[in-house]
């Protein structure tokens, strides 16, 4: 009977330790398992730190086309402070163009001076903002490819918990077959408590890859604030633009009354112009009337008998009498060459009896008119 016992004992024994072998195997699978999954999250890891230094080179671009746009904000804040005192200076002028209408043209040069800056300096607004939609695009750019890398870490991620889980789960029919092991075999503690020591290296290699996925969320929150305050500066950036964009628009709409004030003082001054040029063609024209009043009032007094047939031929008076040729302010007359000639006395008082006298000569100019004339 004890033999058959020790038989069946040994029976049992052979076929526990097949048991056993068998589960072995399937343990040493399984940890080759782990150790492929472990190299698999190494591999990720590495992965999400190359992933992380392109997002820190990526927020540093940002940072870095955040103060291009900050330095460009301040320019076109100089740029508005010149035009608000641009502005103020053709107020200044304008002004001056209401109360003194003789400096309208000195005025208006002036003016055309600085509408010309004030054009300069809208085209390099126009520049500046165009340079501002491009940097926007950029950031815009930048900010889809983050997007795009951060949806990538966290599909990641999510890979890393679903191998987790996996990892529990096989970390767990371990434990079991631990005890059953130990339950079954003293000969197979040896070789249990090296597995147990290997699933302890699995299990401190997990702790530090689940503290280096921790760090990795950390850096992954940090990256997130940093997106978000770089979104809050881009809208106080889209503000700050939008403010500069209706402050062009009143300039613009300043600009546009001042130069309609302009047109209009341009037309006023215009017609005063016109009107000044008939005033001085009618002056003129008056002046040279009075003079030939003055010299026919003065012809009408050397005479004790004013001839009026000679002066006043047809009605109308003249400054020289009929026959005469006027040059100057002297009347000359050329005697007959075909009648007799005269000796000088005789011709002396045949001219002082025409309330005149011989002609002499006192000038270039009346030489060379009594050379054409004779």
């Amino acid at each position: 009977m004890e033999t058959n016992k020790q038989k069946k004992n040994l029976s049992d024994l052979e076929a526990k330790n097949k048991k056993l072998t068998l589960e072995k195997k399937d343990l040493q699978n399984q940890t080759e398992d782990l150790r492929m999954n472990t190299t698999k999250l190494k591999n990720q890891t590495e992965d999400l730190r190359v992933n992380m230094t392109k997002l820190d080179n990526q927020n540093q671009d940002l940072k870095v086309n955040m103060t291009k746009l900050e330095n460009q904000n301040q320019d076109l804040r100089v740029n508005m402070t010149k035009l608000d005192n641009q502005n103020q200076d053709l107020r200044m002028n304008m002004t001056k163009l209401k109360n003194q209408t003789e400096d309208l043209k000195t005025n208006m040069t002036k003016l055309d001076n600085q509408n010309q800056d004030l054009r300069v300096n809208m085209t390099k607004l126009d520049n500046q903002n165009q340079d501002l939609r491009v940097n926007m695009t950029k950031l815009e750019n930048q900010n889809q490819d983050l997007r795009v890398n951060m949806t990538k870490l966290d599909n990641q991620n999510q890979d890393l918990r679903v191998n987790m889980t996996k990892l529990d789960n096989q970390n767990q029919d371990l434990r079991v077959n631990m005890t059953k092991l130990d339950n079954q075999n003293q000969d197979l503690r040896m070789n249990m408590t090296k597995l147990k020591n290997q699933t302890e290296d699995l299990k401190t290699n997990m702790t530090k890859l689940e503290n280096q996925n921790q760090d990795l969320r950390m850096n992954m929150t940090k990256l997130d604030n940093q997106n978000q305050d770089l979104r809050v500066n881009m809208t106080k950036l889209d503000n700050q633009n939008q403010d500069l964009r209706m402050n062009m628009t009143k300039l613009d709409n300043q600009t546009q009354q001042l130069t309609a004030e302009k047109m209009f003082f341009e037309n006023q001054t215009r017609e005063m112009t016109v009107n000044m040029t008939i005033l001085q063609n009618q002056n003129e024209q008056l002046r040279n009337n009075s003079d030939k009043l003055n010299k026919i009032q003065a012809a009408i007094i050397s005479y004790t008998n004013f001839p009026a047939d000679l002066f006043c031929p047809d009605g109308v008076c003249q400054t020289c009498p009929k026959d005469w040729i006027q040059f100057q302010e002297s009347c000359y007359f050329f005697y007959n060459l075909n009648s007799p000639w005269k000796t000088w006395n005789e011709s002396r008082q045949f001219c002082q009896s025409m309330k005149s006298d011989l002609v002499v000569i006192r000038s270039l100019e009346e030489q060379v008119c009594y050379k054409m004339l004779n």
